[in-house]
């Protein structure tokens, strides 16, 4: 661990880290180093990197001590949350760090305000989290299943302080996989699972395109190229079945 470094010492459990390497043609070296994690089990599974260089990390975790800066949008967690942490450049600052309503792994993308953020939130939760103003029309129907949880999209702008969110997807028994996330030059957000790809204004209101995906696919990653006028989609996986031909 760096000296300066935002946490020094470990939590307790499993903490996250996250390194900064230094690449050359001679050698690859850590600059870097910093934990992340409370008196739990804490887990980072995406990490992004903004304009400015300060550096965005999402995971799970069941941490009752998590470092929360001021002005995190939800301060406690019952039992296993989501959570997101932004830290300086040099990795020896929390600038941001909230938790994150949900249970799956979360994916992040990086706007230019905003940061978005997919997970999957129990049934039990959900009246909790969809703040939209417009929820989707089938949110009555979704509730009636008996399955354990709900893929949602969050939009999180830490200047204004405000979380909104949208069910992007019908009920799942996988509390892991959470939907893939992109943005494109407009910045537009996409979202994709084994079922359906989406896309959604940058402020979650308006849902411009929902298809269904290629049958049998196990979708692993999505990517929407950069300075593209014509948006193409690409997904990377696996086929489960002879469907897809």
């Amino acid at each position: 661990i760096s000296n300066g470094a935002a946490q020094i010492k470990r939590g307790g459990g499993d903490d996250g880290l996250i390194l900064g390497l230094t690449i050359t043609e001679e050698k690859v070296s850590i600059r870097y180093a910093t934990y992340v994690g409370g008196s739990g089990d804490d887990m980072l599974n995406d990490i992004k990197v903004d304009e400015n260089g300060n550096v965005f990390v999402v995971g799970s975790t069941n941490s009752k001590g998590l470092f929360l800066t001021s002005n995190a949008v939800q301060s406690s967690c019952k039992d296993t949350c989501g959570f997101i942490a932004e830290l300086s450049a040099d990795l020896g600052k929390f600038v941001y760090s909230s938790y994150i309503p949900g249970v799956g792994m979360l994916n992040l993308a990086i706007g230019e305000k905003d940061v978005y953020l997919s997970t999957i939130v129990l049934k039990s939760y959900l009246p909790d989290v969809i703040t939209t103003k417009e929820p989707p029309k089938n949110i009555g129907e979704l509730l009636t299943f008996k399955e354990f949880g709900f893929p949602v999209l969050f939009d999180l702008n830490i200047t204004d302080n405000l979380l909104t969110s949208v069910v992007v997807g019908g009920p799942v028994d996988n509390l892991v996989k959470s939907p893939l996330l992109d943005l494109d030059m407009n910045r537009n957000v996409y979202t994709a699972d084994n079922k359906t790809v989406n896309v959604y204004t940058g402020d979650l209101k308006n849902l411009l395109v929902s298809s269904v995906k290629a049958p049998g696919m196990d979708v692993n990653d999505l990517i929407v190229p950069a300075n593209e006028l014509i948006t193409r989609v690409f997904l990377a996986g696996s086929v489960t079945d002879d469907n897809n031909k």
